[in-house]
């Protein structure tokens, strides 16, 4: 009987780190390039997955999944707006409101994020069952909210 070897917990805490710090470098580098921002770029992820899902998406909902600040949207779609990515048209059932889409110009996954077709090739080569449980981690590992730690050691949600 052959044992399938496991990951101690330690190594993959520091894979973990590995991938935050590499993300966070990343980052900095798109930053110093004047690329799209961290933001930006979740905001067009998340237009992208709405229109798929053909789900319309107001400034309100999409600034509730990127828990920024109504002036901060505002903002945001205008810089948006300018550099052709997305256009705000009218809501047909209430006047007051208006929807936020994507044009034709924007960007996909490949232009926005260098290493997307090195991903999409790792990704490729994962088992199937492997690949669910690294989906679902991900997942969890994504929705985890920022807590900060008091000098009590106990653990507070922060907002």
């Amino acid at each position: 009987m052959s044992e399938t070897p496991v990951v101690p917990v330690a190594a993959l805490l520091d894979a973990v780190d590995r991938c935050r710090y590499a993300a966070a470098r990343l980052e900095r580098t798109r930053a110093a390039a004047g690329h799209t921002s961290i933001t930006e770029r979740e905001a067009l992820r998340y237009l992208r997955a709405a229109s798929a899902r053909g789900e319309p998406c107001t400034p309100k909902q999409l600034g509730e999944h990127l828990g920024i600040t109504t002036p901060s949207m505002t903002s945001l779609l205008d810089r948006l707006e300018a550099s052709g990515f997305l256009t705000r048209v009218p809501n047909p059932t209430d006047r007051r409101s208006s929807y936020v889409q994507l044009t034709l110009a924007a960007p996909d996954r490949d232009d926005t994020d260098p290493l997307a077709a090195h991903i999409a090739a790792l990704c490729a080569a994962i088992p199937l069952a492997d690949a669910e449980i690294i989906t679902r981690f991900l997942i969890d590992l994504a929705a985890l909210h920022p807590t900060t730690t008091t000098r009590t050691g106990t653990v507070q949600e922060t907002q």
